[in-house]
């Protein structure tokens, strides 16, 4: 079950402040219940998750990082060796991209 529902508030995304899509009235029990396809990973909570001051690692290919900066796929050298971060401190170093490690 996900951190920011609430299903005893009409299944309430506090994310959103709305109705979380993934909940549904049920008129048997007369209560809020989530759907059977309830993903693991919303989209809406991984954005949310997101640190402060953070990017999101899309993937990692031939030892570079591909990050979303402001919406756009930067490819920076990984600094990490074999291991991949979920969320870097990127920054811009006289024109080119960089990680803090």
């Amino acid at each position: 079950m996900c951190n920011y529902l609430k299903l005893s508030e009409k299944g309430l995304c506090t994310i959103l402040n709305n109705q979380c899509p993934y909940t549904y009235f049920c008129t048997k029990t007369n209560s809020w219940k989530e759907n059977k396809n309830f993903p693991k990973n919303c989209n809406v909570k991984e954005k949310a998750d997101i640190p402060k001051g953070y990017h999101e690692v899309c993937f990692e290919k031939h030892g570079n990082l591909y990050v979303n900066v402001d919406g756009n796929i930067r490819i920076i050298p990984n600094p990490f060796g074999d291991e991949v971060p979920k969320y870097v401190k990127a920054y811009l170093s006289r024109g080119v991209w960089k990680v803090k490690k």
